[in-house]
């Protein structure tokens, strides 16, 4: 095969199948139709393969130059928090780099005779299909219920951390061809630490969902407790002021009657008298 149809090659099926994952986990969130955006990341391919012809440089170099502008198209293409969509991008990345491991390992130890990189083409897709169902399962257990997760510190810190080991473990191979016993363990290791932090993030959301439910909880509950302290100290008024009432109205009830004993007919009519004129200023008042 020639150099031009190994890096095709390389262009069509190492990388889109890892960018479609990122694609599939935002399914429900695109700006515009499925096959809009599937003609604008062919043109992306495209331009990936211009650059591969053109620019002279290894095959996985050379798609890692262009990784930034499949995020940048990510983001454009998907309505969802751009930090978001580059965290989920960076947690998928680790997994291409573990399968070009592979495919750098393989060719390194029988691709004498066979054109360079045609392992790597021939294993990056057999890798993706190998580690799909453990992707899907923790897309469908850790990263799906994380989406619903509206925190930008969480994202901005999953981005961070992902940053730095992505950027180490690219620092170390840039090209991805290094056979290194300490370099291979660490592209080994690096999707499953990712896993774990995920694991980590997800568990601290929860735990914040949780405390943010409770503290919503208690202070609907302190409010409740507060209106009804109000309403007993309301009703504790009503019933002092209606057993002063009552009070009241035995006494002058009795005054009443021992004035009419009396026969004291002047004495009763202005007792009276003071009695309305009383009702009348507190009427007033009320």
């Amino acid at each position: 095969m020639s150099e031009f149809e190994i890096r095709l090659l390389h262009t069509l099926v190492c990388v889109p199948p890892f960018d479609l994952l990122i694609f599939y986990i935002f399914r429900n969130r695109l700006r515009f139709a499925q096959v809009y955006i599937l003609v604008g990341y062919i043109l992306l391919l495209a331009l990936t393969q211009f650059v591969q012809m053109t620019a002279g440089l290894d095959m996985s170099l050379t798609g890692l130059l262009c990784r930034p502008l499949a995020v940048l198209y990510m983001m454009a293409a998907i309505r969802d928090r751009p930090l978001r969509v580059l965290s989920i991008a960076l947690l998928v990345y680790p997994l291409l780099m573990l399968a070009s491991t592979i495919g750098a390992m393989a060719e390194h130890f029988f691709g004498e005779g066979l054109p360079p990189g045609l392992w790597k083409c021939l294993l990056v897709p057999m890798m993706f299909l190998l580690v799909l169902p453990a992707a899907l399962h923790t897309i469908r257990h850790l990263l799906m219920p994380m989406l619903s997760v509206d925190d930008r510190r969480l994202w901005l810190y999953l981005s961070g951390y992902e940053v730095i080991l992505v950027a180490l473990a690219v620092a170390a191979d840039p090209a991805n061809t290094s056979v290194q016993p300490t370099i291979i363990a660490a592209r080994l290791l690096l999707p499953f630490a990712l896993i774990q932090y995920l694991r980590v993030s997800n568990l601290l959301a929860r735990y914040t969902e949780e405390g943010n439910a409770l503290h919503t909880r208690q202070l609907h509950e302190q409010m409740i407790r507060s209106r009804e302290e109000a309403r007993y100290q309301t009703m504790l008024a009503l019933w002092r002021s209606s057993r002063r009432m009552r009070h009241d109205l035995s006494h002058h009830m009795a005054m009443i009657a021992q004035l009419a004993r009396e026969g004291s007919r002047v004495h009763l009519a202005a007792y009276l008298k003071q009695l309305e004129e009383q009702f009348g200023e507190r009427c007033a008042k009320e």
